[in-house]
């Protein structure tokens, strides 16, 4: 797609909200603000839009109002204001007002349509009677379906559109909503985008170097991003998991949990969904992530409690708890100062409940018996099984097999170097063709006999220029690919219990992967496997590593 700069765009409401209402310098919304300053980009809005947004606002200020103000009358039924302010909080004690708060919010947002520079359509010119006359024919976007028939709002957008682009002005639509698309239509002249991503993405491709060479960058740094990301989900603060489900009657099933501690993140792996912005000194992207979590969670077991009538709350209630792992799959972004290379990643909130949910366990029961078997072992000087997966991991740093497997990880890197070797001989033999390719191409030609593919075979006293123009693009296919393979494959220099590595070679993939120690469970004589696997288009492997727990068992006599 060849955009034209400056491109008019407009947003539907949606976006706003999906967007949480961020207005922040670090948030999506504001990135479009530095392409109206470069002249990338002209917003057109719909009052429609301006006052929906305005009207959200507005109602989410109050409901936030509310809840701290009832929070704040809780807290002050048990406890004194004097209390309150010892324990450090004597600005939060205030009860809140929801005008104040209405204005606060309502100001923000005009202030981010100042920071937009925002052309704002109104309904002058709009034909009404067209659009009532759809709604009588069931045009989109009043379909035939009650609930679409209340989409009054969108025909209005749609024809404010229409009137202030006509049918050859270029104008870039955001929104999701299918009814609004189609009561814009499907003019030539509309380009539709799902998300502000997706608008930045497709703007930053028109320089498609720069877009690659950001590709490039955040794949140079993946073992940072990587890290980064699993020290925000090991922070509990990051993550919200439930319990709980509602069904289409309201009816609530599953546990609320007390307390949720994130024990382990594994298995990170990301891709970019978005380049979202280009500068000199930064970029910053979308990533689409995923990871496996373990989390341990706890719950009140209020269904076994007895119900005290006279103190009017319930007694005896156990504590229960469970391990619950995750297949989480959310959105990341990451900034990068390419100066000081310094990455920055950041997420909102994960949300994580029982369709995430892989495996769940109750711990309560098993870690007694366990806590009583390890407690018999250690009087006996054996290795309590507590600590059994923390012995694996240390032995394995040793091994003989993992040193094997880093041992080919370090051949293949060492390929990688000789392709980054061949993409500086050929970009400099681009550069000397480039600045003198007569002279380069009489040496190049007598060697060129035996290199396949080589484009052409003539003698070089007599090249067309249309075999000077292949040989230059068969330098720089030569390139591309050099340089494609060299930063296809930086393998790591260790791995562990968990890992999944990709190992890419021309345009195949495999990938390496170990089993985690998470599914390892212990008992008596049993025996087990930590499989290893290798797979791909044309291979798939497999090997393991076995593990015998061989001990007695304790608390068993014979008969």
């Amino acid at each position: 797609m060849n955009i034209h700069y400056p491109l008019y765009i407009t947003i539907d409401t949606n976006i706003i909200n999906e967007n949480k209402y961020d207005f922040s310098e670090s948030g999506t919304l504001f990135i479009l603000s530095k392409y109206v300053a470069q002249g990338k980009v002209k917003v057109i809005l719909s009052n429609i839009v301006c006052n929906e947004v305005k009207r959200h606002l507005s109602k989410r200020a109050k409901e936030i109002t509310s809840k701290i103000n009832n929070a704040l009358k809780d807290l002050r039924k048990s406890t004194s204001d004097s209390f309150i302010e010892t324990i450090g909080y004597a600005d939060r004690i205030q009860k809140q007002d929801a005008e104040i708060a209405e204005k606060k919010a309502i100001g923000c947002f005009e202030n981010y349509l100042l920071a937009i520079n925002a052309e704002i359509l109104n309904n002058k010119d709009v034909d009404s009677e067209k659009i009532f006359n759809d709604y009588f024919c069931y045009n989109p976007p009043f379909e035939d379906n009650d609930k679409k028939r209340e989409e009054f709002p969108d025909a209005f957008i749609a024809a404010q559109i229409r009137m202030r682009f006509g049918s050859d002005q270029v104008v870039a639509i955001v929104g999701k909503d299918k009814g609004f698309r189609d009561a814009c239509g499907k003019a030539g002249n509309h380009i539709f985008f799902d998300s502000l991503g997706d608008l930045y993405d497709e703007i930053n491709k028109q320089d498609q170097h720069n877009y690659d060479e950001t590709i490039n960058l955040i794949c140079d740094n993946k073992a940072q991003i990587v890290d980064e990301i699993r020290e925000l989900l090991l922070d509990a603060n990051n993550v919200n998991i439930t319990g709980q489900t509602v069904d289409k009657d309201g009816i609530i099933d599953g546990n609320d949990y007390e307390e949720v501690y994130i024990e382990a993140v594994r298995n990170i792996l990301y891709s970019v969904h978005t380049v979202d912005q280009i500068t000199e000194e930064k970029v910053i992207a979308t990533l689409d992530t995923q990871a496996s979590i373990t989390a341990y969670c706890t719950y009140n077991d209020y269904d076994n409690a007895i119900w005290d009538s006279e103190e009017k709350k319930y007694a005896y209630i156990d504590t229960i708890e469970l391990r619950e792992k995750h297949h989480a799959r959310f959105s990341a972004r990451v900034e990068i100062a390419k100066e000081s290379g310094s990455v920055n990643v950041k997420t909102g909130i994960v949300l994580l409940g029982p369709s995430t949910r892989t495996a769940q366990e109750n711990l309560s029961y098993e870690e007694y018996l366990m806590d009583i078997e390890d407690q018999d072992r250690e009087s006996c000087g054996l290795r309590p099984l507590k600590t059994y997966k923390n012995y694996l991991e240390d032995d394995f740093i040793n091994s003989q097999i993992k040193m094997d497997v880093c041992t080919i990880f370090e051949k293949i890197n060492q390929i990688s170097l000789k392709y980054e070797e061949a993409d500086c001989i050929y970009n400099d033999l681009l550069d000397t063709f480039n600045q003198n390719s007569k002279s380069i191409i009489n040496k190049l030609i007598p060697l060129s006999r035996n290199i396949d593919n080589f484009p052409c075979k003539e003698n070089s006293g007599n090249l067309s220029q249309k075999s000077i123009d292949a040989i230059r693009e068969w330098l720089n296919n030569k390139i591309e690919e050099m340089s494609y393979m060299a930063d296809s494959n930086h393998l790591p220099d260790d791995f562990s219990f968990g890992d999944i590595i990709q190992i890419k070679d021309e345009n195949e993939i495999y990938t390496f992967s170990i089993e985690s120690l998470d599914d390892l469970f212990p008992e008596a004589d049993q025996e087990e496997k930590i499989v290893l696997t290798v797979h791909g288009n044309d291979i798939n492997t497999e090997g393991f590593i076995k593990i015998t727990e061989g001990y007695r068992l304790f608390g068993h006599r014979r008969g």
